[in-house]
């Protein structure tokens, strides 16, 4: 199942997926959305996730659908923290080459290759140094789209000022951190997301919007045979000169197109950010049931942490 319709950017999703359905006889059906469509859902997304949850919503959709003809699916989710795909995977380890040369006290000019895929933009790795040191903890803490600052700024003291004392994000990294079995920086942050964001955030809004349609889910890369193969993997196996899941791919190659295999990563999200998030949160928060936005959202919010809220 793919979505696409004026809720998406790119259609890029439907045209791979329909060529791979042809290729191996699957059954293709394509979801066309509108914003009308996601602001007509909100209430019953709330009601599925039954509990305050930051959780992309795009599932429900298409477990909505998939309901009508199936009771099982199989989803890809596990090969990020597997195989090493977020920006917090590619970074670490070109951060380290970078951080410990600056502690050595080795210039970085002409070495560039040494920093893929970040080599045309050292400022950035020079700022995460800046910031964190060699201390892979804190680059990872640095990279959260809402760090202890941000939830100070971004949210209301008198309604979460308690929470944001009894919560601090970096205390909660730290103490993660010391029950890491990794040593090497990627597979320490691949074994974070693995023992935590994947179980407490992925895998959790997904099995709930599924069951909420009478869907069970399949996923193939959880397999405890793999994931135990893989997490034992070095690193140079997962990202290779700043190619991500390399390992993963190489073996897709035998079975994929290259433009399939090599396609720039796109999340399964719905692309609320092609909307006015404003416009958005003005049609769901000033609803009959809503609440006032003036309680929750700043007067100028970046649309990503905002959407994020509007979810939570």
């Amino acid at each position: 199942m793919t979505k696409k319709g004026s809720l998406h950017q790119k259609d890029e999703d439907a045209f791979f997926s329909e060529k791979l359905a042809k290729k191996y006889g699957f059954i293709h059906r394509v979801i066309d959305m509108t914003p009308r469509d996601l602001v007509d859902s909100v209430d019953e997304i709330i009601e599925c996730f039954s509990q305050p949850f930051s959780g992309t919503v795009s599932g429900y959709f298409v477990y909505k659908h998939a309901a009508k003809e199936c009771k099982q699916l199989l989803t890809g989710d596990g090969a990020d923290e597997l195989f090493g795909s977020y920006r917090h995977h590619s970074v670490t380890i070109p951060l380290e080459r970078y951080a410990s040369m600056k502690e050595r006290g080795e210039g970085v000019v002409g070495k560039e290759k040494n920093f893929a895929p970040y080599e045309n933009n050292l400022a950035f790795l020079e700022a995460m140094y800046q910031y964190g040191g060699e201390n892979d903890t804190l680059w990872y803490y640095r990279l959260l789209q809402m760090g202890d600052n941000e939830k100070g700024l971004f949210l209301s003291r008198d309604r979460f000022g308690e929470y944001i004392e009894k919560n601090a994000t970096l205390k909660l990294c730290a103490k993660w951190d010391k029950s890491l079995q990794s040593t090497d920086v990627l597979n320490r942050s691949l074994e974070r997301d693995f023992k935590h964001l994947l179980p407490g955030h992925i895998m959790l809004y997904q099995d709930t919007l599924a069951r909420n349609f009478g869907i069970n889910l399949v996923m193939p890369f959880l397999n405890n045979q793999l994931t135990e193969y893989v997490a034992a993997l070095p690193s140079k196996y997962k990202i290779k000169e700043g190619i991500t899941k390399s390992i993963l791919k190489d073996v897709a190659r035998k079975h994929l197109s290259k433009e399939v295999v090599e396609r720039k990563k796109e999340p399964f999200t719905l692309p609320v950010f092609s909307l006015s998030t404003r416009r958005f949160a003005v049609a769901v928060l000033l609803s009959p049931t809503g609440i006032s936005p003036a309680k929750l959202l700043p007067p100028a919010s970046s649309p990503s942490i905002s959407y994020s809220t509007l979810q939570l």
